[in-house]
């Protein structure tokens, strides 16, 4: 099974190599470890990242929050926080942020091992639960179209049924004309039951 690739957010070096030595020993794939967020940005736009463990107070333009934010937003990356203290407002800040797991230092390589996997865990669910979504809006719009498709076959029928009427007309420039308008419907139907039945495949195929 592929390893889940980690980027650490630390800008404390001893503290980044020593992480980053028990991630590797845990099996992770540590695909960087920077200390500032213009590096992680730079990092997050080249790279596939499963997760980011990420310093709540780091150093640069960005703090941790506002780069989880912006690696939400740009990456859709999973944040979870490290942080040795944090105050009311900073946690409530953070919360905006919707992370996926806080760890507060120090902590023990089972408590890291475990909020890693219950993180990578609920943004699988969550990923998987956007794809259902997203193939359920698709169906209720394929069948959305596909009623629009018959209201719209009903139409040129009743149009049909109406020129029939005048093709039993006794005037014969009545009834070519209506034949004419009866061949032009007929043909606008048979367009509509094919895009119907193409709509019914692509249901049914997907």
């Amino acid at each position: 099974m592929k390893s889940s690739t980690l980027l650490i957010v630390e800008d404390e070096a001893i503290i980044a190599m020593g992480l980053e030595e028990r991630l590797i020993q845990l099996g992770y794939t540590i695909v960087g470890s920077v200390g500032s967020g213009e590096a992680a940005l730079r990092l997050a736009a080249s790279t596939p990242i499963d997760l980011a463990l990420m310093d709540i107070h780091i150093q640069g333009a960005y703090d941790g929050i506002q780069l989880a934010s912006e690696l939400r937003a740009r990456h859709n990356i999973p944040i979870v926080y490290l942080t040795a203290h944090a105050d009311d407002m900073t946690m409530k800040r953070a919360r905006i942020t919707e992370p996926f797991g806080y760890l507060i230092k120090p902590f023990r390589e089972r408590e890291l091992h475990t909020t890693i996997e219950l993180a990578l865990d609920r943004y699988r669910s969550e990923c998987e639960l956007r794809h259902v979504h997203a193939q359920y809006e698709h169906v209720v719009e394929q069948q959305r179209q596909a009623t629009l498709v018959a209201q719209e076959v009903n139409i040129p029928l009743q149009t049909m049924q109406h020129l029939l009427h005048l093709a039993d007309s006794d005037d014969a420039t009545k009834r070519a004309h209506a034949l004419r308008l009866a061949a032009r419907e007929v043909e606008r139907t048979g367009e509509l039951t094919r895009r119907l039945l193409d709509l019914q495949r692509l249901t049914h195929h997907e």
